[in-house]
């Protein structure tokens, strides 16, 4: 199972409240993959917490800038990749062995750990649909 929380450029968007409601229905098996700077009608970004970027789309439509996250997304953005990391290694005995190691997990071992996860149904990715 995949989630996708679209109209992020509504008035009314709020992101936090639909990702609280899956939580609530679903459990902990839903995975915050991404979440969008700006939502409501100033709506122009996100943040992927997997490749740890943000993608900033055109006001005129079109293909996203790949652009650093910025210093007031930091901390927000690193709390939240942690917790991606750790969930993906919850999902086999050898990235928990990397991540106690490394203190991380680089994006090839995050796939895979995420991989598991949704195989064994641990773990259902939300993604923002921009579109």
């Amino acid at each position: 199972m995949i989630f996708a929380v679209n109209q992020v450029d509504h008035p009314k968007a709020d992101f936090d409240s639909a990702l609280v409601s899956l939580k609530d229905h679903y459990g902990n098996a839903v995975t915050q993959m991404q979440y969008p700077v700006n939502q409501g009608r100033k709506f122009n970004s996100i943040i992927d917490l997997l490749k740890m970027v943000m993608y900033k789309f055109p006001a005129t439509g079109g293909k996203p800038e790949k652009l650093p996250i910025p210093k007031s997304e930091e901390e927000k953005a690193n709390r939240l990749h942690n917790e991606l990391v750790e969930k993906a290694a919850e999902n086999d005995e050898k990235l928990m062995e990397k991540y106690f190691e490394k203190g991380t997990l680089d994006e090839d071992e995050l796939r895979e750990g995420l991989k598991l996860g949704m195989i064994h149904h641990d773990v259902f990715p939300v993604f923002c649909y921009v579109g």
